[in-house]
Order: structure tokens, then sequence, then C-alpha cells
């Protein structure tokens, strides 16, 4: 409510300022007109009768501010003064009444503020006076809990304590400065909060007091309880030993027999992948040795995927063995023949991972001899062919048998990579000492010499053909030479 006219008041006060503007206006037009300099009359119209108009305007103009309060048929001048002084009179009292609102709304709004600060400080006394407990506790320790639990309170009292210093100074300048019915309500309202203050000092003293008597009491009952007490540690600790003992055994008994699992498991895979590893079967045809790897290319990723439990097993050994654990011998042994026989599983995959290669070029090797000769023979019989035809004496078919044996030549020379690869492939096996090194060296040997004899015989074939070849030479000159000079 008071913030509300203190609003109010402040507006008011405002618009008093803004129109004090337009008083000190008609106040300096009001002072020239008397003396009569007034900026309305210029210098060559400074007449009685020019003043006279001049005044009559401004008492017009002085009406809108106080109203009618004269007549214009008297002197002009006096008017002037008479309505001068008037508004001056109102002016100063506005001011005044203004000045005592401000005054009465300061004091109220001082004595709201301190009835605020008294029912703030009431309701916090009475908080403190909820909060103090009458626990005094069960043992020492809580006593002594309670105790710095009550110090804290104590400490909060003292803040308390200088606010309400604070509220009693402003009550006594208060009641100073606004004697009479206020000062009296003041007192009252201090009055009331000084009682509750000491109701409350007088709970926190009697409060401190009896936590005080409960520690002595609970202090002189502990030493008896503290001997009983120690005699029960000692035997908990005697009975937490044996159990702890216990435990450890159980739990390196379980931790035992997870290890023997675990490498029993190991160990019944490893034995089914050696008498896999140990099949002889690898194929004869590619398809089938080709096969063979696929399988085994499984098998190796299947074994890598098992390796995890292989470590996790040397893991959980080390860690028993780690821990003084009261098999370690049995566990050092079994880890080891896990582990040894693991090696021995990954050397026989090595090892069968190397026969399946090489039977895998052995294969290779025994079918690309096969399809080597058969196609040297279809050679052979064409070059028979060839050579059992009627013999040509026309330069145009000599021609055209040249560029047909010519063609063959190319054919032939486009296959030798193809037996030099199959000549690698065997000597390679040959020089890894493959079961089958003899017969590897008799199809090679008799593959390389059906191939030089077509060699011999494609060269024998073209040597009768070379009076065409020179022709056939020249004519191919002929045709660059043509095709030149058509260029240019």
């Amino acid at each position: 409510m008071v913030e509300l006219l203190q609003n109010k008041f402040d507006d008011f006060k405002h618009r008093i300022e803004v129109g004090s503007e337009r008083f000190t206006q008609c106040e300096e037009l009001a002072k020239k007109l008397i003396a009569n300099d007034s900026p309305y009359i210029s210098r060559d119209r400074k007449t009685p009768g020019a003043v006279k108009v001049y005044l009559v305007i401004w008492l017009l103009v002085s009406l809108t501010v106080i109203g009618p309060n004269s007549n214009t048929d008297d002197d002009p001048v006096e008017e002037v003064a008479l309505r001068h002084a008037h508004i001056r009179d109102c002016w100063k009292q506005l001011l005044d009444l203004m000045e005592n609102r401000e005054k009465r709304l300061q004091a109220a709004g001082e004595i709201h503020r301190f009835h605020r600060d008294v029912a703030e400080a009431l309701s916090r006394i009475q908080e403190k006076n909820a909060a103090l407990p009458d626990d005094l506790g069960r043992d020492l320790n809580s006593v002594l809990a309670l105790i710095r639990k009550h110090e804290g309170f104590e400490n909060d009292l003292v803040a308390l304590e200088a606010q309400l210093q604070v509220l009693v100074e402003d009550s006594a300048r208060l009641q100073a400065a606004y004697p009479g019915q206020n000062a009296n309500q003041l007192a009252q309202q201090q009055e009331i909060v000084l009682r509750n203050w000491t109701a409350l000092q007088e709970r926190a003293a009697n409060r401190r007091e009896e936590l005080q008597s409960s520690s002595d009491l609970q202090r002189f009952l502990t030493q008896e309880v503290e001997e009983k007490f120690k005699q029960l540690l000692e035997e908990r600790q005697k009975l937490h030993t044996s159990w702890q003992h216990k435990k450890v055994h159980l739990d390196q008994l379980i931790d035992l027999h997870f290890f023997l699992r675990d490498a029993k498991q190991i160990d019944t895979i490893s034995g089914s992948q050696e008498v896999a590893l140990a099949n002889p079967d690898f194929g004869t045809t590619v398809e089938e040795v080709d096969a063979q790897v696929k399988k085994h290319d499984a098998f190796e990723k299947l074994l890598g995927t098992q390796e995890e439990k292989v470590v996790a097993l040397q893991e959980h050994g080390d860690k028993l063995l780690a821990q003084n654990h009261f098999e370690s011998a049995t566990i050092a042994k079994r880890l080891s023949e896990v582990v040894q026989r693991r090696n021995k599983v990954h050397e026989l995959c090595g090892n069968r991972r190397h026969r399946l290669e090489d039977a895998l070029l052995h294969a290779q090797f025994v079918r690309d001899v096969g399809e080597a000769e058969s196609w040297i023979g279809e050679k052979q019989k064409k070059l028979e062919a060839e050579a059992n035809k009627v013999e040509v004496n026309s330069m145009e078919d000599k021609v055209k048998k040249l560029q047909k044996h010519q063609a063959f030549q190319a054919e032939l020379a486009a296959h030798k990579g193809r037996i030099d690869h199959i000549k690698d492939k065997g000597e390679k096996l040959v020089a890894k000492r493959h079961k089958a090194s003899r017969e590897i060296k008799s199809q090679l040997e008799h593959l390389l010499a059906a191939w030089r004899q077509l060699l011999q015989e494609s060269n024998n074939r073209g040597r009768g053909l070379e009076e065409a070849q020179d022709i056939l030479e020249f004519n191919n000159q002929v045709e660059k030479i043509e095709a030149w000079i058509r260029d240019k």
C-alpha cells in the first residue's frame, strides 16, 4: 500500500516539475510587463496603449493558471502585480504541501519497513525455537554430535542477535523521529521481539547445560562398555580371520575347477583338430584341391577365434599362480600341457597349409601339362596337314600360305609364356622335393621336347616360303610409300 502511494506521489511530483517551467515563464513575463520591458512590444511601439494591450494578453494567459480573480478594467500593471503575487503564493503553497506529503510518505515507508523487519525477526526466532530439539543422545558419540550441532545453532543465534541489534537501533531512531502514537507502537513491537529473543536464548542455554550433563553421563558409562566391546572385537576378529581363510580356500578351489574345466575343453578341441589336420587326402584335381584349400581357410579362421579361449586360460592360470594357489604345481603343469598341444595344432595347421599349396601347384601343373600337350599335338597335326597339301606354283598362293604360316607362328609365340609358366611350376615343385618329383621331371621333359619339336617343324615350314616372304615385304614397303605419297 505504501509503495502504491509512493508511486502515485512520484508521478504527481513529476507533473509538478514539468509544470514548473510554465510557472517560470509566466513569472518572467510578469516581471517584464511590470518593468515595461515586454518582448512583445517593439521599440517604436512602447506606448501606454500598446502596453495596456499586452498586459491584458498576459492577464488572459494567467487566467488559465489560477482562474479569474480580478477585473481587467483596473490598471493593467497593478493587475499584473497582484496576479503575480497571487500566483507565487499559490505555487509556494503547492510546493509546501508536496514537501509535507513527501515527508509523511517517507515516514510511513520507514515505519512500514520497520514493521516488516519485526515480522521477519519474529519469524526467524520462531523457526529457531522450532529447530531446537529435545533429544539428548543415546551414547557418547551421538551426544557429542548433538553438542557440535548445538554450537552451530548458537553461532546462528549470534548472527541473528546482530540483526536484532540493528532492529533496536532503528526502533530508537524512529521513536525519536516520530514521537507520539507511532513511537508507542514501535516500542511495543520492540518489546515483543526482545521478549521472544530472551526466551529463545534461555532455551538455548538450558539445552547446552542438558547436553553437557548427558555428555558427562555417557563418558562414565563408555569406559565399561569399551572394555566389553574390546573383548567382543577381539573374538570377532578371530572369527573373521578364520572365515577369511576358509573363504580364500573355497574361492581358490572354485577357480581351480573352472581352470581345469576350461583346459579340458581346449584339450578336447585340440584333439579333434589334430585328427582333422592329419588327414592325408588333398585331392587329385585342381577343383578337389581348391575345395580342400577353402576348407582349410575356414579352419584357420576358426582356429584364430578359438585362440581367445587359450589366451583367457593363460591369463587365468597366471593369475592363480600369482595368488600362490595351493595347487600351483598342478595348474602350471596343466597350463603347459594345453599350450604345448595348442602350439602343436598350429604347427600341424601350417604344415597342412604348405602341403595343400604344393598339392594345388602339382594339380595345376598336371592339368596345364595335359592341356599344353594336347594343344601342341593339335598344332603338329595342323603342320602335317599343311605339309601334305599339293605344292602351289603361283606367287599369289605362296603369299597366302606365308600369311597363314605367319599367323601360326604368332600363335606359337603367344603360347610361349604359358609353356614358361608350366616350366616354372615344375621346377618349383622339384625344388621343394615333391614326392612326385620324378614324374614331374619326366612330364616336364616330355612337354619341352614336344614344344621344341613343334618350333623346329614350324621353322622348317617357314624356310620353304622365303621367296613369298620377300615379295610380301616388298608389297608392304610399296603400300607404305604409296600411303606416304598420298599424305603429302
